[in-house]
């Protein structure tokens, strides 16, 4: 077959032509030798480019009920019948496209561990409609659910790619290989750069670490109802993107998510010893609600940034979270049958703890060190509705309540605070024991710079504009912003708020929550005032001529029978 034409642009074309129309040489010229070395060079090099076309990827096709399947299945009338099959005829870059199905027939050893489907080169298993139509199903041992005859869903190797598919009832072996044996029941991945995508991974088990996936990268995906006797029953040492880990369980550590990396993921109702959503995790942006653990039922040993932490629930300590770092994290109505309703010997930089609650001892924080929070609304049934010990620097300490002593704060250290309007059942209504520098509580602390005057607080934690707090504080306590994200004053407020008034803008919203809504004459009704927003003034009017400014928890009684509007503005 002759060869195309070469362009006659090309150098090599131009290069052959000339050198083939010199004049010939004596034989064993050197002249000859060089230039017939150069135009074979060039020719060759324009011939493989005329002849061989570009190298693409293919893809294969596989479909469960297949016709006629024929090797290599790169079209829909030969498709494989086996997504195994289409695997083992493809090359690396290649694409596998599979469609509507429940995958549950053969396996495929690696490491000596049985998988479903075996992706051993680096290409992309895709299904055509997504993963409720499309099922890879593994394999457990009745009664024991793990043993030798237990088949994992998938295995993946790195650059390997997962897309659009659901891993159920996968196994693992329960000796051999603790990572490569017994890890990853629904999908075993061999390092970072292997990828599930668009995944749900459910009702899978692993007798060590990962009971849905054990490493890789996964995005968008669903990890539910897995489960393992060690940890990381959702995942274990694995980047998650955009993730939902719900009704995991580990009977060690990590419910949800172990050793890993997650962003802008939800972990819901998931279970476990230590670190009921995750454990010695780094999370991102993420809601943690209603996970359960006797350690962190939120999260234990971990770091979390811009965190929601909200209804957890621990049998011993940290309802939110136990020995972890916290920044910029809300933790909301958490609680625990011990001590540390919110968090447990953690580090919290600019968190808010609201409402959360301790059998024990500190309803919000129990030891610890906080900086720039704001503690409002938490109990203790026994001491420090707010904080129990620990170290605390420019936070605010209100509304909380113990059963015992210290409403707010009970032996802790205090530096820039304001501990105001909490409530205690034996003693100490704001404080009991500890130390306090450059404070406001009442009545007032011994120690330097302390103040017992009223804070004048707009709302639970932010100062009002002529708030006897701003300026009073100590720069030697000072670190970081305010919990708003603003710089601190020289010297900066008491408290957790640095008021600038340029920074007043933004939306508002104002409700009031109350004791009672009918009572006697002469009855004390208590109120609070719920206020979101940056605001500088807030103001009662009780409709009998009682007007109260700058009060988030106020109380108040009526003389005269009568029906009475309360008016709260911000």
């Amino acid at each position: 077959m002759p060869a195309a034409p070469l362009n006659s642009n090309t150098p090599s074309d131009a290069i052959c032509f000339r050198r083939a129309s010199l004049p010939p040489k004596a034989k064993g010229s050197p002249h000859r030798r060089a230039g017939w070395c150069l135009c074979a060079a060039w020719l060759l090099a324009g011939l493989f480019a005329g002849l061989c076309p570009p190298s693409w990827a293919a893809t294969h096709y596989v479909n469960l009920n297949g016709p006629a399947p024929a090797s290599p299945f790169t079209n829909w009338a030969s498709a494989a019948t086996s997504i195994q099959d289409a695997v083992d005829a493809a090359e690396a870059g290649d694409e596998i496209v599979v469609t509507n199905g429940v995958y549950q027939t053969g396996a495929r050893e690696v490491y000596g561990m049985s998988n479903r489907v075996a992706v051993t080169k680096p290409v992309t298993l895709r299904s055509v409609n997504g993963r409720e139509a499309t099922h890879i199903v593994g394999y457990q041992v009745p009664d024991g659910l793990y043993g030798p005859a237990a088949v994992r869903c998938v295995y993946l190797t790195n650059g390997a790619v997962l897309a659009g598919f659901t891993l159920s009832n996968g196994s693992t072996q329960n000796g051999g290989d603790a990572v490569a044996n017994q890890s990853g029941g629904g999908v075993w991945c061999e390092g970072a750069a292997a990828v599930v995508s668009n995944c749900v991974i459910t009702g899978n088990v692993a007798y060590v670490h990962g009971g849905g996936a054990y490493r890789g990268i996964l995005n968008d995906c669903a990890l539910t109802e897995n489960s393992t006797d060690w940890s990381g029953g959702g995942t274990c040492e694995s980047r998650l993107k955009n993730c939902a880990l719900i009704g995991n369980s580990a009977y060690g550590r990590g419910g949800g998510a172990d050793r890993s990396t997650l962003k802008d993921c939800t972990l819901t109702g998931n279970s476990g010893s230590a670190g009921g959503g995750a454990c010695e995790s780094t999370l991102e942006d993420c809601e943690l609600a209603g996970n359960s653990a006797i350690l962190g039922a939120g999260t234990f040993q971990s770091t979390l940034n811009g965190c929601r932490l909200a209804g957890n629930s621990a049998a011993g300590r940290g309802g939110g979270a136990c020995a972890s770092t916290l920044n910029d994290c809300e933790l909301v109505g958490n609680s625990v049958h011990g001590d540390g309703g919110g968090a447990y010997e953690s580090t919290l930089n600019n968190c808010q703890l609201a409402g959360n609650s301790a059998s024990g001892a500190g309803g919000g924080a129990n030891g610890g060190m906080l900086s720039n929070c704001a503690l409002t609304g938490n109990s203790a049934e026994g001491s420090g509705g707010g904080a129990n010990g620990g170290r605390l620097s420019n936070c605010v300490l209100t509304g909380n309540s113990a059963g015992d002593s210290g409403g707010g704060s009970h032996d802790a250290s205090l530096n820039n605070c304001i501990v105001y309007y909490n409530h205690a059942g034996y003693e100490g209504a704001n404080y009991y024991g500890g130390s306090f520098r450059y404070c406001c509580s009442t009545p007032v602390p011994e120690g330097v710079g302390n103040v017992a005057e009223d804070p004048q607080l707009a709302s639970a934690w932010r100062l009002s504009a002529g708030s006897p707090c701003r300026g009073r504080g100590s720069g030697d306590y000072a670190s970081g912003l305010d919990l708003d994200g603003e710089p601190w004053a020289n010297p900066p407020s008491i408290g957790c708020d640095e008021p600038w008034s340029g920074s007043l803008t933004g939306a508002v919203s104002v409700a009031i929550l109350a004791g009672y809504t009918n009572v006697a004459t002469g009855f004390a009704v208590d109120f609070q005032a719920l206020i979101e927003g940056r605001i500088s003034a807030s103001r009662w009017d009780f409709g009998d001529g009682m007007v109260l400014s700058n009060r988030p928890w106020a109380t108040h009684a009526w003389t005269t029978a009568g029906d009475y509007v309360v008016e709260l503005r911000a």
